[in-house]
């Protein structure tokens, strides 16, 4: 994850995943942040997605409640390239 970016997107190189948000890092602000963008891009509630790792950390694990499918399809047809 990038905070304090001058768009939101996700960016897929390598299958290497990065999401950018315009949110600042602080005080878990970018955290919630990520969640809600990941749920709008994603059609699925935000009780769905977990950071799992990486709370004050730039590197996060995420879990979603969505198929692998589901998400492939998604990710390919909104990342930049």
């Amino acid at each position: 994850m990038k905070p304090n970016q001058k768009k939101d997107e996700i960016v897929l190189l390598k299958n290497i995943i990065t999401v950018k948000i315009k949110a600042a890092p602080q005080k878990g602000e970018a955290n919630n942040y990520l969640v809600k963008y990941l749920s709008s891009i994603f059609h699925i509630s935000k009780t769905n997605i977990q950071v799992i790792k990486g709370l004050t950390s730039n590197h996060k694990t995420i879990s979603m409640e969505i198929s692998e499918s589901e998400f492939e399809s998604k990710i390919c047809k909104i990342s930049s390239f």
